[in-house]
């Protein structure tokens, strides 16, 4: 399998988000690694941004989030993702480009 075949991008809500909430991301990109995939987690990812180019502007950050989803086979959704305008536009674009979506993945694994 290809490296883009195992890249799955995590998506969930992440402004206004708990710390429970964010710790669904980490809980997935953990299963997703043990599971033998490359997961992709925005949490980090918008962390990174804001360190390297020191802002917060969230349409810069979800621009860059979406440029990482489009280098992905496939992205799941995690509980919370229907209230979420990030989320919803990372669903048009993996739509979009074609990337498989998986729906109601938590820590578990698939509901």
């Amino acid at each position: 399998m290809d490296l883009l075949k195992k890249r799955v991008y995590i998506s969930g809500p992440i402004t206004g988000a708990t710390e429970e909430q964010l710790k669904a991301f980490t809980d997935a990109e953990k299963l997703l690694k043990t599971i033998g995939f490359e997961p992709v987690n925005p949490v980090t990812l918008g962390q990174s941004y804001i360190k390297l180019y020191g802002s917060t502007n969230e349409k810069d950050i979800l621009l860059n989030d979406l440029e990482e989803l489009g280098t992905c086979s496939t992205m799941v959704l995690l509980p919370g993702y229907g209230k979420s305008l990030g989320c919803i536009t990372e669903i048009a674009f993996a739509n979009f480009c074609g990337i498989t979506i998986w729906d109601e993945f938590d820590a578990n694994g698939w509901k």
